[in-house]
């Protein structure tokens, strides 16, 4: 959970996105002028990001979660 925490804290730098939600060791959060939501989530050694449900990107580092979000 403190590792999706600093990831929140490293995406909310940024003034575009939106929404956050933090729900069992997950972290949810809406991109403006895009109508999907992004989820992350930890398992095991890495981050999921899902978009509407379907796993599209997992890395273990965190800078790289930040740079594909952000993308």
């Amino acid at each position: 959970m403190e590792e999706l925490y600093e990831l929140y804290k490293a995406l909310k730098s940024y003034s575009c996105l939106d929404h956050f939600t933090f729900v069992n060791d997950r972290l949810s959060f809406h991109y403006p002028g895009i109508e999907v939501k992004f989820t992350i989530v930890r398992y095991a050694d890495l981050f999921l990001v899902r978009v509407d449900g379907k796993e599209i990107f997992h890395h273990s580092d965190l800078q790289e979660i930040v740079d594909f979000v952000m993308i």
